[in-house]
């Protein structure tokens, strides 16, 4: 049977998946409609440019608040869902808690920073429309290949090719961001009244994996405390979560990493079960090898019984940091 947090999970997935086509859609009926207005005003003159622009515009400013409608309405939809997620998990653990609904302030900004973002996109998109039209008043192009520039579908490599593109990074990140920020604000609040509440950072593990981010994979600390991001530049970021305002574009766009809450106490006795014998078997092994050979012995000896490489299972240990507090006392 399902986790709460696989539960949880699923839906996420379904209406991040559910958003992103409604934005392709939304992006190709203005792309049909545009070439539809091309096609209505050849020949393409002077005259009819002026008054095709004045269309284009129009169908620009009501494409613009329909994209801005379908991301505003996932960022609303996730932050719930980043809240619910903490409650399910603490409920499926049998913990009694009350928590008020967690201020929106945090989602009206960055509903207004999202719809400034499409706002920039339908904008871009509409001037590279008006320089193609203008082409073909000055006879360097025909209205088939102002069309064929503009693009016959969205995967062509064209004006809305690109638009669409852009339009479900935005929305993937947008969506992204407020479920992780949702969640963190929720577990921090919670930390109130469950003491011992924790975060656990998760990879997506689709598309091509950011290195820094791949590695805090499964890693998990106090619902307080920071993760420790390498960049790609380089630098370490302290960061609460995935799409951390203190991390650089770079390590936000298209990132689908997200943090899930974890109730310490059974997160500790989870991985004791699971690790708690290799653990208690190193811990002898080190007591009673003499000093010169230790590392050596050791690697030799836990292979041969758990045929397991040490450093493999010590990269465990050092991902779920709680792990030594748990089985080496």
């Amino acid at each position: 049977m399902p986790t709460a947090l696989e539960q949880i999970k699923e839906i996420i997935d379904k209406l991040a998946e559910s958003g992103s086509e409604n934005i392709r859609s939304v992006v190709n009926d203005w792309r049909r409609n545009v070439v539809l207005m091309i096609a209505e005003s050849e020949p393409l003159d002077a005259l009819s440019v002026e008054t095709l622009k004045v269309r284009l515009n129009a169908l620009s400013q009501q494409v613009e608040a329909e994209l801005s409608g379908v991301l505003s309405d996932n960022q609303r939809r996730l932050f719930v869902k980043g809240i619910q997620t903490v409650d399910r998990i603490i409920n499926e653990k049998g913990i009694r808690h009350a928590l008020p609904f967690i201020s929106e302030k945090k989602l009206d900004l960055l509903q207004k920073y999202s719809a400034e973002q499409i706002r920039g996109l339908t904008d871009n998109a509409t001037r590279s429309i008006s320089t193609e039209i203008d082409l073909a008043v000055l006879g360097q192009k025909s209205a088939s290949e102002v069309i064929a520039n503009i693009g016959k579908n969205l995967d062509d490599p064209s004006i809305f090719g690109t638009v669409a593109k852009r339009a479900q990074v935005i929305f993937q990140t947008e969506v992204k961001r407020i479920q992780n920020i949702s969640t963190h604000d929720r577990i921090i609040q919670a930390k109130q009244q469950v003491g011992d509440m924790g975060k656990k950072w998760i990879h997506s593990h689709v598309g091509v994996p950011r290195p820094g981010h791949l590695m805090l994979d499964g890693v998990i600390i106090p619902a307080d405390e920071q993760f420790e991001l390498v960049g790609a530049d380089g630098e370490i970021y302290y960061v609460d979560h995935p799409h951390d305002p203190d991390l650089p574009a770079g390590e936000v766009i298209n990132c689908r990493c997200q943090i899930v809450p974890v109730v310490m106490r059974f997160e500790q006795q989870r991985i004791a079960a699971a690790y708690g014998r290799q653990t208690a078997v190193l811990q002898r092994l080190l007591l009673r090898l003499e000093p010169d050979n230790i590392q050596r012995e050791a690697e030799e000896l836990f292979k041969a019984q758990f045929r397991e490489p040490l450093v493999e299972f010590l990269e465990k240990v050092w991902k779920n940091k709680i792990v030594p507090a748990v089985c080496l006392k």
